[in-house]
């Protein structure tokens, strides 16, 4: 399930028609939320999620945040800071962020992965 896609806006992106915009009214971006069980076969071990980011100003104040819940509770909420990634304003930058998942997560485990 997506979270968040209000935050998705027409116009200025890297490729295609779409992006989303987060600013000081918008904290949270889109994100995902589902089960292992619902994503793979077999549970993963690392978790990496590939974007591109702009920004208008230099050193970003945001994050990639990776949160797997076991019944609601959080089991190991991690972030990717994007400030030394992002570090000039005006251009598109690529991002890959890996996490690597906790040994206790089950197919039950669900994941929650979003921008901030």
């Amino acid at each position: 399930m997506w979270l968040n896609t209000s935050t998705i806006v027409k116009g200025s992106s890297h490729s295609g028609l779409f992006s989303c915009k987060l600013d000081t009214l918008v904290e949270y971006g889109i994100g995902i939320s589902s089960k292992f069980k619902d994503l793979s076969d077999k549970l993963p071990k690392k978790l990496t999620i590939k974007c591109w980011v702009y920004s208008s100003i230099p050193n970003l104040d945001a994050s990639i945040v990776c949160n797997p819940l076991i019944n609601m509770q959080t089991v190991d909420w991690k972030n990717y800071d994007l400030k030394k990634e992002v570090s000039k304003a005006n251009e598109w930058t690529e991002i890959t962020a890996s996490f690597d998942l906790p040994k206790n997560i089950t197919p039950d485990t669900e994941l929650r992965a979003y921008t901030n």
